[in-house]
Parts: structure tokens; sequence; C-alpha cells
């Protein structure tokens, strides 16, 4: 995604099916979370801190449970362009 406030792919969001609840965490490479979802927000604009953070890999880490109760995780990189 690119957080430049152009109006295209400015935030970073997971969009979910056969999820009751889940949770998203957001990792830099030295595993500092840089954000998680919550109730105000499902979309990461890039910044950490009020700042945006530098181009480059990132990685999400999703922990759920689907209708049945069952555990879900799932886990990925996004890549963030200036």
């Amino acid at each position: 995604f690119s957080p430049n406030e152009d109006g295209r792919n400015d935030e970073f969001q997971i969009y979910t099916r056969g999820l009751k609840s889940y949770d998203i965490l957001v990792f830099n490479r030295w595993g500092e979370v840089l954000w998680q979802k919550d109730q105000n927000s499902s979309s990461w604009d890039g910044k950490f801190e009020g700042n945006y953070v530098p181009q480059g890999m990132y990685f999400y880490l999703l922990n759920g449970f689907d209708f049945e109760g069952k555990p879900v995780e799932r886990k990925g990189e996004l890549i963030l362009l200036k």
C-alpha cells in the first residue's frame, strides 16, 4: 500500500469472511508492534506515533475465531511504498 495521501491504496486493511472476531497486528522487522486493530479503526494508515513509517516490508498477524469457535491464525507480509 502507499500512504501518500493520493486517495488510492492509502491504508492497509484486511477483509475477512467467515470470522466472528479477529485482531490484527502490524510489526516492523524487529518485532515492534506498529499498529493494532481496535474498535475504532480497522485499517492502518502507515503511521506510528503520529509519523509515517519508512518505505519497506512489514508483517501482519491475524488471530481470530470462526463462527464455530475454532481459532484462526494468518500471517503475512506487506510492502509500504511512498
